[in-house]
């Protein structure tokens, strides 16, 4: 399913003693380092292509499964467990830390895709100024519904509850629709199949993780929280025209208004045609590709 690339498979310690289970790839003769945060209900293998790419490029990469995803689980974080917004960034810069460890002398930027993009979008709050640049792909718009959804989270969420999943959390999770159609997330059927067959992709989130992915969305707008340090910061947004999660273009210049009361003015995006939300796993991803490299340069 995918290409082999020599890569390392490794463990970074959260703050709070989790395993978080990473891939490092080196490049040879790294230019410069791209940190991935990976979406919902998927895991870091899906992006191994991605890597594959940006290594051939000389780029060095680093990406782990985010907690209650992939291999990054335990009793207390089964799979969409999420416990609060900040351990989500925290763990985030934890693999900041790692790999500038490894390579002090190097540039990083990060990469982060659909509910990554909320994770990357709170980790300005405290830690812009670590990154170079950062992309956004699939990028999530801010919905008119969020505290509706969060008052509904909390109350769904009391007491040994939050381990629980609820249909109506995740109708507003799922574009405010319980069917459980993912035709969304790509033209390419292919694509769709290997989500679709892949065990580690599409399991329902506990009611707290429910709660807290609607409490990243609403922090995007949570304008004071953020305490900017890097104002040039160069962000992108990249999305396919049919994505829904985007909210169309009326929503992405919304998306980048809010990061230009935030205080970060160096922001555009680009939308392709006839692609969807993983524009990575479309058929013809040439654009995309050159679009990223060239930013990255």
């Amino acid at each position: 399913m995918y290409e082999e690339i020599i890569m390392e498979e490794i463990k970074i310690k959260a703050h709070d003693g989790l395993d978080l289970y990473a891939i490092y790839s080196e490049a040879k003769n790294p230019k410069a380092m791209v940190q991935i945060v990976h979406g919902m209900a998927e895991h870091k293998e899906r992006y191994i292509p991605f890597i594959q790419k940006l290594n051939d490029n000389g780029y060095t990469c680093i990406i782990i499964d985010h907690r209650g995803h992939g291999k990054s689980v335990s009793k207390e974080y089964p799979y969409g467990h999420i416990e609060t917004p900040e351990i989500m960034v925290s763990d985030q810069y934890c693999v900041t830390k790692y790999i500038k460890e490894r390579h002090p002398n190097l540039d990083l930027y990060m990469f982060a895709h659909s509910m990554g993009t909320l994770v990357a979008r709170n980790y300005l709050m405290t830690h812009d100024n670590e990154i170079k640049a950062l992309i956004l792909s699939g990028t999530v718009y801010y919905p008119t519904g969020v505290s509706i959804a969060i008052l509904l989270g909390k109350l769904l969420s009391i007491g040994k509850n939050g381990y629980k999943t609820s249909k109506l959390l995740y109708f507003f999770s799922n574009d405010c629709s319980f069917k459980e159609d993912i035709s969304w997330i790509s033209v390419n059927k292919e694509n769709i199949d290997d989500y679709t067959n892949d065990p580690l992709c599409g399991f329902k989130f506990t009611n707290y993780g429910y709660l807290n992915l609607f409490r990243l969305t609403k922090n995007l707008h949570a304008y004071k929280k953020y305490n900017v340090k890097n104002p040039l910061l160069r962000i992108v947004s990249l999305s396919g025209k049919l994505d829904r999660t985007t909210g169309g273009t009326k929503n992405l210049k919304k998306t980048i208004k809010a990061l230009n009361k935030i205080g970060y003015r160096n922001t555009s995006f680009i939308e392709y045609d006839n692609m969807k939300h993983e524009i990575l796993n479309e058929e013809d991803t040439k654009a995309i590709y050159l679009d990223i490299f060239e930013f990255l340069r």
